[in-house]
């Protein structure tokens, strides 16, 4: 091999073209050797190694992806035995494409075809490569795609860079519905963040194509994925949801980046999803750096590849997932960027890798499944990861929870306690909403630990089983240090609540501009809601979010006529800020009640947009 390499490099002046096919080396840095003899050949721009016993993940591969010369570019192609093809800064015209597609087709072990920063010209009717299921492609030339998956018959999985979403989508939709749309399990499509604003935004029929092509022919597609694909609004996403719910097969839809809004119209539209008969996971990157992952269940390599895509998105910031299973490799991607964590109803093994992956972590808000299997979890895993960043935590167990999965033994408490006493060294708040515990003894000795930490200023512990006139109660009350005030809020079984040392009627409450608040019982609750806001005024709400959850039986989810008109005067009356008044699953008596509402919202019209 060295003989071959000095005779290119030192004697053939004109060659512009070398293949080897299925010729074994002894390892793969002859053939490196040999690219770079290759390289000093001025004429050459053409090197294809084809079988010759190299790997994917090889010497050679990690070679070829390395090389950069503006002077001199050296189009590599290398067939490596694990049936992967890479097509590296290749300009082919139509004869060397033909050529070389005939030439892989005896290579019946090809199967994945990775193509970048290359042009291929095909003839009308190219050589099929019946053996690939699958197509990497970035910064291919828009016109290759035609030729290009109208010969791979087999394709199964798509994953393509584009340079020019209004130009590149229509030109593979298209190529798509004439070919291999029925047999389509995945496609992936990805604008770069190195892309122009202009070049990544779709016109609505480009979109619409989209999705006609998904809702008509892609029988058996399960996963769909759109990076930094930016639409004209969020409904064109809204029907393209719509669409994939169509796909019987269809499983997972992620928008990632696509111009979308935690408050907009796509992600109302995902919350709104519920079909026992059809469940389709959606996840969404909103704009703003939240991330929502709702009913997914992902395995160890798909949770991987998200988050190596996520870790793209440094305005990532706040992280909500809902009725899902995640399994995370041993060494999980990192997400440094994310700093809030809201998690409901996921399964008890994802907090492991979960949390190990956020290592900005500073605010987490977890609703449990099963307070004994939960906890202990999520307290293991803030102790390996550190836990100094963080400044909140929230443990809700739901009220739908049975008893028997709210209550924790005592060693689970004191995990929390000595987690809390000896690793959140920056710690502000703590809350612990139905965990009940052994006795009451549990919480005076978690008061304890959280005293010694001087940045805790709240503690909440909210219907946890204590009672006003209990052991928790009178150690409250007898707490007295004039170096560190720990303000402390307990609401007892008995509907007592005791806030003691905390200033919340000035300092937080006239901050409060955004309240979102699930309740359990419509009547009861609203009108308390109502109160409390009418007693510290609400001047400065801004939003009002009431939501009764849809499992929710009919009866806790209706209110009076005088519930509706008590919160229609209250925003009449006292919110002269609230731009946004949203209700979920609120029935009252009749319709009138919902036209009084309005009416009381339009005198807040100079400030007021949305009412929901």
């Amino acid at each position: 091999m060295s003989g071959l390499g000095l005779l290119i490099g030192e004697e053939t002046k004109n060659l512009q073209w070398l293949i080897l096919t299925r010729v074994k080396c002894t390892d793969e840095e002859d053939l490196v050797q040999l690219v770079e003899c290759c390289k000093n050949v001025k004429t050459m721009n053409h090197l294809m190694l084809l079988g010759c016993g190299t790997n994917a993940d090889g010497r050679l591969s990690r070679h070829i992806t390395g090389l950069h010369n503006p002077k001199k570019s050296l189009g590599v192609i290398a067939l490596h035995d694990d049936g992967q093809l890479l097509v590296e800064k290749c300009q082919l015209s139509t004869e060397m494409t033909e050529k070389l597609w005939s030439c892989l087709r005896s290579f019946t072990s090809l199967n994945h075809p990775t193509i970048s920063d290359s042009s291929l010209s095909f003839p009308p009717s190219p050589p099929k490569l019946l053996s690939v299921t699958k197509l990497s492609a970035e910064r291919v030339t828009s016109q290759s795609y035609e030729g290009l998956l109208s010969s791979l018959s087999g394709l199964r999985d798509i994953d393509i860079t584009i340079d020019d979403a209004e130009k590149d989508i229509p030109q593979i939709t298209a190529c798509l519905r004439r070919t291999v749309g029925q047999q389509l399990t995945r496609i992936d499509l990805t604008a770069p963040s190195s892309l122009p604003s202009e070049k990544n935004r779709v016109s609505r029929e480009t979109m619409r194509g989209l999705s006609l092509l998904i809702r008509e022919q892609t029988k058996n597609l399960y996963w769909l994925i759109l990076t930094r694909v930016k639409c004209t609004d969020e409904e064109d996403l809204v029907e393209l949801v719509e669409c994939c719910r169509n796909v019987k097969t269809m499983n997972h839809l992620m928008l990632l980046g696509c111009g979308t809004n935690a408050d907009g119209r796509l992600s109302r539209h995902i919350t709104g999803l519920h079909n026992p008969k059809k469940s389709l996971g959606v996840i969404a990157l909103h704009d703003d750096g939240q991330l929502r992952v709702e009913k997914y269940q992902l395995s160890t390599e798909m949770t991987k590849k998200l988050w190596s895509c996520l870790r793209s998105f440094t305005s990532l910031n706040r992280l909500t997932i809902s009725d899902s299973s995640l399994s995370f490799p041993p060494s999980p991607p990192e997400l440094p960027s994310v700093t809030k964590l809201l998690a409901e109803s996921m399964t008890s093994q994802s907090y492991g890798g979960l949390l190990s992956s956020l290592p900005g972590l500073r605010d987490i808000d977890i609703t449990i499944d099963d307070a004994e299997r939960d906890i202990p979890q999520i307290t293991a895993c803030l102790r390996r990861a550190g836990g100094q960043k963080l400044t909140q935590i929230n443990l809700v167990a739901p009220p739908s929870l049975p008893s028997e999965k709210k209550s924790v033994s005592r060693e689970t408490m004191r995990g929390l306690g000595l987690l809390i006493r000896e690793q959140t060294k920056n710690l502000q708040w703590l809350c612990l909403s139905r965990v009940k515990g052994t006795d009451e003894e549990d919480f005076v000795e978690l008061v304890e630990c959280c005293k010694h930490v001087k940045t805790i200023n709240h503690l909440m512990l909210l219907g946890c089983g204590t009672n006003a006139d209990g052991r928790l109660s009178r150690h409250i009350t007898g707490l007295h240090n004039p170096k560190k005030s720990l303000r402390v809020i307990t609401l007892h079984d008995d509907g007592q609540l005791l806030v003691e040392k905390c200033q919340l009627s000035t300092e937080m409450t006239e901050k409060l501009c955004d309240i979102d608040i699930t309740i359990d019982d419509a009547e009861r609750d609203i009108p308390q809601i109502t109160a409390g806001l009418r007693r510290i005024r609400g001047q400065q709400l801004t939003r009002i979010r009431l939501r009764a959850p849809y499992t929710l039986p009919s009866e806790k989810n209706r209110v009076s006529r005088e519930t509706m008109r008590g919160l229609g005067l209250l925003i009449r009356e006292q919110t002269k800020k609230l731009e946004q008044l949203e209700l979920y699953w609120v029935k009252c008596t009749d319709e009138e009640d919902l036209v009084y509402l309005i009416e009381c919202c339009r005198p807040c019209v100079n400030m007021m947009s949305h009412v929901w």
